[in-house]
């Protein structure tokens, strides 16, 4: 059965990305959302503002444009993609960026892979850093997802969701089984989380002016800890 889902995530995520996907283009923003960099500024943020000697993981990262802000703050940032499609326009992008102080690398493979996933070695990240992930995962797959984060991160780390697309609790006119991306609650995030030792540190509604355009008020920032 894993194999199976394996093979099924590799199938959409490599299809939609070889049927051309460019910056700006569908679910790429063309860089960071405000949301992250504002959370990286804050003087009160559980994420540490000075990623020197830390690594932060970024899976489903796309073309990458996360990995470039942590890695501008000293973090060693790694992004997964399950397509290989994806990473190399990743790897191509990366390549004209200058992220200096921090590095930047790129890991092929599934993320959720139970042996630790596509090189992904177990308690290795200080951040995690899950956006327009959960929300394309397959709803059986959630689960799996949140035992990932709970595998990669380091015992003292941090997880940082950027909830997207929310709804409302109940909304009987939302379809809840349609996506990818699929609609979400801060109460599915906390079920899965929280089945995987995660408990809640901080959560906030996102201004649509720290939004994407088409975001905003969909948007939801959360950050987690392991339970001690």
């Amino acid at each position: 059965m894993a194999a199976a889902s394996d093979s099924r995530r590799h199938e959409a995520w490599e299809g939609s990305w070889k049927s051309g996907i460019k910056p700006g283009d569908k679910f790429d923003a063309s860089k960071s959302s405000p949301a992250l960099v504002e959370l990286l500024q804050r003087d009160d943020s559980p994420v540490p503002k000075d990623g020197t000697g830390k690594v932060a993981l970024v899976p489903g990262c796309g073309r990458g444009y996360d990995l470039v802000t942590f890695a501008k703050l000293g973090y060693a940032a790694s992004g997964v993609e399950i397509s290989e499609t994806a990473a190399k326009a990743a790897e191509d992008y990366l390549a004209e960026q200058d992220c200096s102080p921090g590095s930047t690398s790129m890991i092929a493979g599934d993320y959720l892979a139970a042996s630790g996933g596509a090189d992904v070695k177990p308690g290795s990240a200080d951040v995690i850093y899950d956006y327009t992930f959960f929300c394309a995962m397959q709803i059986d797959d959630r689960g799996e997802l949140a035992a990932a984060h709970a595998r990669a991160l380091k015992p003292s780390g941090r997880l940082v969701t950027l909830q997207f697309p929310m709804a409302k609790e109940g909304d009987e006119s939302v379809s809840w089984t349609s996506g990818p991306p699929f609609p979400l609650t801060h109460a599915i995030y906390t079920e899965h989380l929280g089945k995987a030792g995660f408990k809640c540190l901080l959560e906030e509604d996102v201004p649509a002016s720290r939004s994407h355009p088409g975001r905003g008020g969909k948007e939801r920032i959360a950050v987690w800890g392991k339970e001690e």
